[in-house]
């Protein structure tokens, strides 16, 4: 077929605010399957939040998986600062 094909795709991450609290966000973008090629979607951008660090075993309601210095698996875990931590 020819042509792009193209899919929406969420990405999310966590940036950390002054406060110390975390706000949610997710970006829309469009990645054609064929190339790789990656470009902004239209749609804008959500930001949700406040968010606070919490423990495994306190139900958190998102999780978010990066590397540490030494390159291994680290999870944050994430709830929503009104239900406590």
């Amino acid at each position: 077929m020819a042509g792009p094909d193209n899919h929406e795709e969420r990405v999310t991450s966590f940036r950390k605010e002054p406060d110390g609290k975390y706000t949610k966000i997710i970006k829309f973008i469009v990645r054609d399957w064929k190339t790789g090629q990656v470009k902004k979607s239209k749609q804008k951008d959500l930001e949700d939040g406040p968010y606070i660090l919490c423990e495994k075993h306190k139900n958190p309601e998102d999780s978010f998986e990066i590397q540490d210095a030494a390159g291994n698996p680290l999870v944050l875990y994430f709830k929503r600062e009104s239900d406590g931590a």
